[in-house]
């Protein structure tokens, strides 16, 4: 049974399986709202529902990290999860833009610590193991941004091991690259060549994110990854391709355009940060915002309908513009195809190519019948 649940700041989304409820949360603040009044917020929300919390990723100031973290621990020191903090200061009267949660209830998930972070939360259904990890960065300050991907990739194997998974259970990632435009090519060769080395390459490869974005700890790159590893026949993975547009691999990323995930009751598909891009790899429309939005929604939609899905169906969605200007732009469109309250952060952030100006992620539920 899937239940969505949309007030104002926030939409929220309940997937009940057998054994567990999954819960999707979009959180957004209130005009001029302080850290504090947030974070209990949060917490407040979670705690209604009863919820364990897998996956934190929050939009806002860097600056206001540490202040997050104290006051979420202050508050109960059981919230012990992965959070990925990625700087995003879309207006001038909010110091976060919004926060994407993941949850689960009915299970005590297991935490994964690396040198005393909490770094990962994992568990298990009838269906899969699941790993969610976030937060993760390579702290080695004198060394290029491409050695230090690769070392992130190295950490993020380290973890995903310690849970008994590998590089190839990835399904999602997602890598917040700072001054992403300048060293993009170096990494899409660093990525290629370790998931060549893992045996990756020509298997089903994750779906992924890559855009700009500072972290409060100042490294070339932070990411966040989900794992999941089948346990019974009728569960597994697939990838799922783009109608409108070719393969990544085509010009040197890495990663799959969607994945599916699908068990005998319901079907998840993760939709890769989606910009507007044709057919043969070429940016469309490199001047107009209007444009490249639309035509980044036929690309999603073409995704979406090829798997009989609709937006209706989606549970959570990032939106990344180039600029704070084009923000409303965004917002017009969703008016245009008479979408309210779709659970939607807004960021802003640089796309992987200078003339690209929005891109969308997205995830979608489907329960079979």
């Amino acid at each position: 049974m899937k239940v969505k649940c949309i007030s104002e700041n926030k939409s929220i989304t309940f997937l009940w399986g057998k054994t567990i409820k999954n819960i999707y949360i979009t959180f957004l603040p209130i005009e001029n709202e302080t850290i504090n009044s947030f974070s209990k917020r949060l917490i407040d929300t979670v705690n209604r529902y009863n919820a364990q919390i897998v996956k934190c990723d929050i939009f806002g100031n860097r600056d206001k990290y540490s202040e997050f973290i104290h006051e979420i621990q202050s508050i109960e020191k059981k919230y012990v999860f992965p959070v990925t903090w990625i700087h995003s200061v879309n207006d001038n009267n909010n110091i976060i833009t919004g926060a994407i949660i993941r949850g689960v209830s009915d299970i005590i998930p297991e935490t994964i610590f690396l040198e005393s972070a909490a770094l990962g939360r994992c568990y298990e259904d009838e269906f899969f193991r699941y790993c969610f990890l976030g937060g993760i960065f390579s702290n080695e300050p004198y060394v290029k941004p491409e050695q230090n991907a690769e070392n992130l990739f190295h950490k993020i194997e380290k973890l995903l091991n310690l849970y008994g998974m590998d590089m190839t259970n990835v399904v999602r990632t997602w890598f917040y690259n700072e001054n992403l435009l300048n060293w993009y090519n170096e990494f899409n060769k660093v990525r290629t060549s370790f998931y060549e080395s893992r045996g990756i390459l020509g298997k089903i490869l994750p779906a992924s994110t890559g855009v700009e974005g500072k972290n409060p700890f100042f490294t070339p790159v932070i990411s966040s990854v989900e794992a999941f590893k089948p346990k019974k026949s009728g569960c597994g993975v697939r990838e799922i391709l783009s109608p409108m547009q070719n393969q990544a691999t085509s010009y040197g990323s890495s990663f799959s355009r969607a994945v599916e995930i699908f068990t005998p009751f319901e079907r998840r598909l993760l939709i890769s940060g989606t910009a507007s891009i044709g057919e043969n790899g070429q940016t469309l429309y490199w001047e107009d915002i209007n444009k490249q939005i639309s035509h980044t929604f036929k690309v999603v939609e073409a995704i979406l309908n090829s798997q009989k899905m609709k937006l209706e169906h989606v549970v959570r969605c990032i939106a990344y513009v180039k600029t704070k200007e084009y923000i409303n732009n965004f917002y017009d469109k969703l008016k245009l195809l008479n979408i309210i309250n779709f659970p939607t952060i807004v960021s802003v952030n640089d796309i992987c190519r200078h003339d690209l100006l929005f891109e969308i992620e997205l995830d979608a539920v489907s329960l079979k019948k």
